[in-house]
């Protein structure tokens, strides 16, 4: 009886660690770089699996964790910035990695909501929120055209661009 729980025991063990959840390592998540239309997303986790963000050009309340993973791959649009994916290998850990969340809206403040799975696909239970406010365009260009890109930065990172522009009757 006593060999019997013995491998209960170790086999509960043994799937719990192949199917565990993979955790946030302090401190991350967290933000870096923010221009007035992109920011670095730093992830680490303890253990393999896949990383999913959203993001909002507002407040936002936490989200379902479900509801993050079934929205990253959506386009951006004027009330969403869109979200994206990672997936955190076992050579990741122990090393943080950055991901570039882009189509920000310049001089405003966003919502970021991040969820992490494990490599059997099960979602973890909690959302991490983060929130940044961007800043306004640096003396840049700024793009006018028929197309949804309005107010957009042409050169927030600060680099030096040329740029020629033809028109015709």
């Amino acid at each position: 009886m006593k060999k019997f729980f013995t491998i209960i025991i170790v086999g509960f063990f043994t799937a719990f660690s192949l199917f565990g959840q993979p955790n946030w390592v302090p401190p991350y998540p967290t933000t870096s770089n923010l221009t007035a239309i992109n920011v670095d997303l730093n992830f680490q986790l303890d253990d393999a699996g896949t990383i999913y963000w959203v993001i909002f050009p507002y407040d936002t309340p936490p989200m379902d964790p479900v509801l993050i993973k079934d929205r990253h791959t959506l386009p951006p649009d004027e009330s969403f910035n869109g979200g994206g994916s990672y997936s955190y290998t076992l050579g990741d850990v122990g090393s943080f990695v950055t991901q570039i969340a882009e189509n920000l809206f310049t001089n405003t403040f966003h919502s970021i909501h991040i969820v992490s799975e494990n490599e059997a696909g099960t979602i973890l239970g909690t959302t991490q929120k983060l929130t940044i406010t961007t800043p306004s365009c640096p003396a840049s260009i700024f793009v006018a055209t028929a197309l949804n890109n309005a107010d957009r930065c042409v050169n927030g990172d600060g680099a030096i661009k040329t740029y020629t522009f033809n028109t015709s009757e």
